[in-house]
């Protein structure tokens, strides 16, 4: 099917499996303005086929080549791109509500004004978050030039859908792409060697879930607050400033099973709540270099996650 070309006719319920549309380069063929609904094209080649403003409703294009393909304002409702190679395809005002895009390689591939909805698939379900083939086989080309790493694409196809999901309303999937954005930018780091940012990324993954976990705040800030409240009592202890009580444990079992030593240790509790939030009523104060070490850590980390609160609450809320 050397060149062919479909211009007005109708693929009602067409099947072209293995079908090579293929011509000379560069191999630009054009099926646009027809209907295609209900087609099989599956493991076809449609290098830079022309799509435009075509009905291509339920359309099958599992496993085929279409990179560089020109959909705009095409109509894909419910096509099936699934294992789909889609490398610098257009989707400019392409209506893909309850496509399937499933394993299919989505580098550099543009989507504008594209319509989609919570039908609409870009990843397998059952996951925690969208895993794109790239990152599934970071070790394989996949059809990229020896300049890109797998890595490297997958972010920017995160970063893209992210914001095609952001574009739809579709703000807890943008959220789940910006959360997989940022692990696969974390994944490359490790691959580079580039440890510092590494630790970093690791860190801000555990304590903020990469600006997109309220939960993971709350326990950072629980995990702080119940650490410091235990090691006050054994790194110089807290004084109380009404009653010249000192509250501090020396390092033996005795003592810290006692009840002297539980009730040192809630005042502990309690003077890290008050350092955490740096309410400081007064009533309590460090004694001692390491607690008053401990103070200034504690008080520097609980405003610091605070703000990390607001931050993620503000974003969570603009979505």
């Amino acid at each position: 099917m050397f060149n062919a070309q479909f211009r007005s006719t109708n693929l009602y319920r067409a099947k072209f499996q293995g079908a090579n549309f293929s011509g000379e380069a560069p191999p630009i063929h054009s099926l646009g303005g027809t209907d295609h609904s209900s087609a099989k094209f599956h493991d076809s080649d449609l290098l830079h086929a022309d799509f435009r403003g075509t009905q291509l409703s339920n359309v099958v294009f599992c496993h085929s080549d279409i990179s560089g393909g020109d959909y705009t304002d095409a109509d894909a409702r419910d096509a099936d791109f699934s294992h789909a190679t889609l490398h610098n395809a257009l989707f400019t005002r392409t209506d893909c509500r309850g496509a399937t895009f499933t394993n299919a390689l989505l580098y550099e591939t543009v989507f504008a004004d594209a319509r989609i909805n919570s039908q609409t698939t870009f990843y397998d379900s059952g996951v925690s978050r969208p895993v794109v083939v790239y990152e599934k086989n970071p070790h394989a080309l996949e059809g990229l030039s020896m300049d890109t790493h797998p890595l490297e694409a997958a972010e920017w196809v995160y970063r893209r859908l992210e914001k095609l999901h952001d574009e739809n309303a579709l703000s807890e999937e943008a959220r789940k792409f910006h959360i997989s954005k940022q692990e696969v930018r974390r994944k490359y780091q490790y691959e580079l060697e580039d440890y510092p940012q590494y630790a970093i990324s690791t860190l801000q993954w555990h304590v903020n879930g990469h600006g997109e976990s309220i939960f993971r705040i709350f326990r950072s800030a629980a995990i702080l607050i119940l650490a410091c409240g235990i090691l006050y009592p054994f790194v110089g202890g807290i004084g109380s400033s009404s009653t010249g009580t000192v509250y501090s444990i020396p390092l033996t079992l005795s003592r810290i099973a006692s009840l002297d030593g539980a009730a040192t240790l809630l005042q502990g509790i309690y003077f890290s709540v008050i350092t955490f939030t740096t309410i400081g009523y007064g009533d309590l104060y460090p004694i001692g270099v390491g607690s008053k070490v401990l103070v200034g850590f504690e008080s520097l980390s609980g405003a610091i996650l605070i703000a990390l609160f607001v931050f993620v609450l503000g974003r969570r809320v603009a979505r």
